[in-house]
């Protein structure tokens, strides 16, 4: 399965830049990319879990982080109250 190879860090998404240091993700199984020059500017891949009880994290699911703030889906900051469920 080709997206495993992103959950696992073994294929790095076009997207993120060749300097960018990937490892595993501690909360939930998954990749995270960080920025060693900006270390507020981060992206996590995440399998998703279809037993979770948001449904949101059942499929899986990107976070972006863009100096320490968490990006929705729209582009826009989300409220830190929301970013931190």
């Amino acid at each position: 399965m080709k997206d495993e190879a992103l959950f696992t860090g073994k294929e790095r998404p076009r997207q993120i830049p060749t300097d960018w240091i990937g490892s595993p993700t501690r909360s939930a199984p998954g990749w995270r990319w960080d920025n060693p020059a900006n270390t507020g500017n981060s992206v996590r891949i995440f399998r998703g879990d279809p037993n979770h009880s948001d449904p949101s994290m059942r499929q899986p699911f990107v976070v972006v982080v863009k100096n320490g703030v968490t990006i929705g889906a729209d582009g826009q900051p989300l409220p830190r109250h929301i970013a931190e469920e």
